[in-house]
């Protein structure tokens, strides 16, 4: 996404300077009708000094400060670069030499890089959530898994509690067991189920001896 908005400011910076063979032009009126930010800035470099316009929510105005001086730092080889000048922030520049000196058109990428960081949060945000559900689902998927065998647990320990050796003895009580399953957690249930049987019918065997 990012690439794709550099690319884009690059095309406005091409449009407002145009390069031909023989020819070079500074198309002032872009920086006004093409839709660019405030702060985008033409800076010609000469021997005599500079000389400078940049775009403001009035029309145009001399760059604030050291602005000019800052976008100087950037290489001039016809390409776009990223430059960051001190107290204003990150630009995106481009640069081409002319007799006697350079044309330099910077545009700010504030816009940009907010909409790069809200993407950036939009996906640590859906990054987050599915990290919980996904939790969230295992959390469940493992609670299912275990219920038989805490059913299980649950009979055999109300089973170890009983007075077996002594009296009359309950033993009305049994694992849910679906016998559809093939699984081994309900094979087990089955078969503890048959020995509780086997267990009820050797006591009962015995009280009536």
């Amino acid at each position: 996404i990012r690439q794709l908005l550099l690319n884009d400011i690059d095309q406005k910076l091409h449009n407002v300077l145009r390069v031909e063979p023989g020819k070079i032009t500074v198309d002032i009126d872009r920086l006004r009708v093409g839709g660019l930010p405030g702060g985008s800035m033409v800076v010609i470099s000469q021997p005599e000094g500079l000389q400078g316009q940049e775009v403001t929510d009035y029309g145009f105005d001399a760059p604030a400060g050291d602005k000019a001086s800052q976008v100087l730092k950037t290489t001039c080889d016809a390409r776009a670069h990223t430059q960051n000048l001190a107290g204003y922030g990150n630009y995106r520049i481009l640069c081409v030499e002319v007799p006697n000196g350079a044309t330099y058109v910077a545009i700010p990428t504030a816009s940009a890089d907010r909409l790069v960081l809200s993407v950036l949060l939009c996906e640590a945000l859906i990054g987050v959530v599915a990290v919980g559900v996904a939790v969230f689902g295992a959390h469940r998927i493992v609670s299912n898994s275990l219920r038989p065998l805490n059913e299980l647990v649950g009979v055999a320990t109300q089973v170890a509690d009983l007075p077996l050796d002594e009296g009359e003895v309950d033993l009305d009580i049994r694992v849910p067991a679906s016998g559809e399953s093939d699984d081994e957690v309900d094979r087990v249930s089955t078969a503890f189920n048959t020995m509780l049987d086997h267990v009820e019918d050797s006591l009962k065997t015995r009280q009536d001896s």
